[in-house]
């Protein structure tokens, strides 16, 4: 997908109200907001997050949200 990271999920919240999306996918995923959009100025977009216990993304009403996941960098041998 890309250099830096191996999974990029992009959420659409058109509803006016805030959604909770589980993914059983995201296992292990260790998602955080995409770096652009922790330092937006939008401080409603800031307001989407991610856990890790529940797989369960939250997404503020009338947002689109990205998340990623940093490629894990290979040990040398």
């Amino acid at each position: 997908l890309d250099n830096q990271y191996d999974s990029i999920l992009v959420f659409f919240n058109a509803h006016k109200i805030p959604q909770a999306i589980s993914l059983a996918s995201a296992v292990n995923g260790m998602f955080s907001l995409h770096p652009i959009q922790v330092r937006s100025r939008d401080e409603i977009v800031r307001r989407s997050t991610f856990d890790e216990i529940s797989c369960t993304f939250y997404i503020p009403a009338r947002t689109c949200a990205v998340f990623v996941r940093k490629r894990l960098k290979k040990k040398m041998t």
